[in-house]
């Protein structure tokens, strides 16, 4: 694509809130454009419109075929709708344009999805257990736009009022997202189940054909657990081709009423404290400089950092130099450089000052930082930038009990402009 997607999935989301607010006869006219253009189904524009079918989970080929319809309905005379932000030319390449300007061969694109013997388990009634490699999700399950998103069984859709009318948009952890992205393409994610649902108020059940466990192609599949490991599968494949680690799945036969159930008992685990969480990632970098910090090498700074300190240290390394995870040699070399710069200018601190009997505080440590940042990247001396500064008076107006809150990093940077 010729932008970033997300830039059109935007625009589509606003083009899709103003056609819910436009007549029955706009709906009516958009179901005939886009079958007779793309052979896109009514039963699909509809699961389109109510969200059933997200923006967020569209391939391009969808994105292209919907923005194509889009743009010419709402050429027309009082469209409500700004048309030219539906160009494909800004959007699509010109290959991209021949690929996706073909109508779906309904042959083709209704399909049974078949889970060869091997693949898969029955735990329950109403439950197996599968595996799908992303070549396989990608080909039978989310180009065919197999899978749903039901807000009735996962979170709450966020609603955004614009101009054109009330956005729908899936509740979305970008960070998390990209965290996964990251495990995946570098093969440390360890594989946990995801949760899929054929509901059975809706559609036919899986069979069980000369061993294979078929899903027949009427049927469509809610995703209700794992909304974000299922797009970073997605992600992960699209910029990784060649990327093909299975993945595993629940598969539930169930009405919505259980799979709510099934969510809650989800949501009923015991989870990790946020402190436990970041002390035990190890491929954290802040944890890889802070246990450095702390050896016996490290002169005047070594076994210093306690528990206390250590979780505090972490949010502020994280916030001031987002260090990235230790995936490659890289990423590594980076965060020892930045061990050595942080370890360097504190022990010429302690030896200029004579600190040797001083306790280096967390409120010490997070001001000491977030200068030593503006040091590095503006090439000042760390030590004669910190003497400049009141320090005992910045701990008085920094107190905090497990890391800085932004009225904190606010106030340094207030402190920094004025230096």
């Amino acid at each position: 694509m010729k932008v970033e997607e997300d830039k059109l999935r935007e625009v589509l989301r606003l083009a899709i809130a103003d056609a819910n607010n436009r007549p029955k006869t706009f709906v009516d006219k958009l179901k005939e454009l886009m079958f007779n253009m793309y052979g896109i189904t009514s039963g699909e524009v509809i699961n389109i419109l109510n969200g059933q079918i997200p923006v967020e989970l569209m391939q391009k080929d969808t994105m292209f075929k919907l923005t194509s319809v889009l743009y010419e309905i709402n050429k027309r005379p009082n469209s409500t709708f700004d048309y030219d932000k539906l160009n494909v030319d800004d959007y699509f390449t010109e290959r991209e344009k021949d690929e996706f300007n073909q109508k779906i061969s309904r042959n083709e694109q209704d399909t049974d999805i078949i889970i060869k013997a091997g693949s898969w388990m029955q735990v329950e009634d109403d439950q197996y257990v599968i595996k799908i490699y992303p070549d396989d999700l990608m080909t039978n399950y989310i180009n065919k736009n197999k899978i749903n998103y039901n807000p009735e069984t996962q979170r709450d859709l966020t609603i955004k009022e614009t101009k054109t009318g009330k956005v729908k948009m899936i509740t979305f952890d970008t960070e998390a997202f990209e965290s996964i992205c990251a495990s995946m393409a570098n093969n440390t994610y360890i594989s946990d189940m995801l949760a899929l649902n054929v509901n059975l108020d809706f559609y036919a059940p899986p069979k069980i054909v000369r061993g294979d466990l078929v899903i027949p192609k009427e049927s469509q599949i809610d995703c209700i657990d794992g909304y974000h490991r299922l797009r970073a599968a997605i992600t992960t494949k699209l910029r990784n081709p060649n990327w093909n680690k299975p993945l595993t799945f629940y598969l539930f036969i169930c009405d919505v009423d259980k799979a709510v159930k099934y969510i809650l008992q989800q949501d009923e685990k015991i989870h990790l404290s946020d402190e436990q969480v970041t002390k035990s990632d190890t491929m954290y970098a802040a944890n890889f400089i802070i246990n450095k910090l702390n050896e016996k090498d490290s002169s005047y700074i070594r076994n210093t950092i306690t528990d206390e300190k250590s979780y505090a240290l972490n949010k502020v390394i994280a916030k001031i130099f987002n260090p990235k995870k230790l995936y490659t040699n890289e990423d590594r070399q980076d965060a020892v450089q930045l061990y050595l710069n942080i370890e360097k200018n504190i022990n010429q601190l302690i030896e200029q000052n004579n600190m040797y009997k001083i306790d280096i505080t967390k409120e010490m440590w997070f001001i000491y930082l977030y200068v030593l940042k503006h040091c590095l990247d503006n090439n000042i001396d760390f030590v004669s930038y910190i003497n400049k500064l009141d320090i005992d008076k910045l701990i008085k107006q920094i107190q905090f009990n497990k890391q800085p809150i932004v009225k904190h990093y606010t106030l340094m940077k207030g402190v920094i402009s004025h230096v």
